[in-house]
């Protein structure tokens, strides 16, 4: 099965948990949550059972990927270097037509809202900006990889507000 990209809930909470393979060995947790009438949005790739060498490349491409983007954050940079900087990584790691989409979006009133991170996007950054940082491979009929985080813009850089770890969780 290929991986399916969830999609905005109305509701106070949803879960989905897509399995990437045909064994179910792998999922994407994918959380939206709203609070006082404002969205937040969170994933995290739990890999069932003992990962292959390459399985744990591509989770630790994707986390560098996240990272990469998260550490371009700060105040006067175009959102297009998000993508760009995320995108940079998994591409030199030889993923980049695995990466179908953006890395990242506005949050707020909706979960999925402007400004996007992503390529021809040249809204700058702004202290108090929130979006989400989600660089993803995902290998057809295979499995996949996505780590998401919300974060805000603040005056030196950014702030993460899922506390969650981004290395590889296991289930045995």
């Amino acid at each position: 099965m290929d991986p399916a990209l969830p999609e905005d809930d109305p509701g106070r909470w949803l879960l989905s948990c897509t399995a990437l393979t045909k064994s179910a060995r792998d999922s994407l947790g994918h959380v939206h949550d709203r609070e006082h009438g404002y969205g937040s949005d969170t994933t995290r790739t739990v890999h069932v059972g003992e990962p292959t060498a390459e399985e744990r490349e591509v989770h630790d491409v994707v986390r560098h990927a996240q990272q990469a983007g998260f550490e371009a954050v700060r105040p006067g940079v175009e959102c297009q270097e998000i993508d760009r900087v995320s995108r940079a990584v998994i591409t030199e790691a030889g993923y980049g037509d695995y990466f179908i989409h953006r890395a990242g979006h506005g949050i707020g009133l909706t979960t999925h809202e402007p400004p996007y991170m992503v390529e021809g996007e040249t809204q700058i950054l702004h202290p108090g900006m929130c979006f989400s940082i989600e660089p993803g491979i995902y290998l057809p009929g295979r499995f996949g990889v996505r780590i998401e985080d919300i974060v805000t813009v603040v005056p030196d850089g950014g702030r993460r507000h899922n506390q969650t770890s981004r290395e590889m969780r296991i289930v045995h």
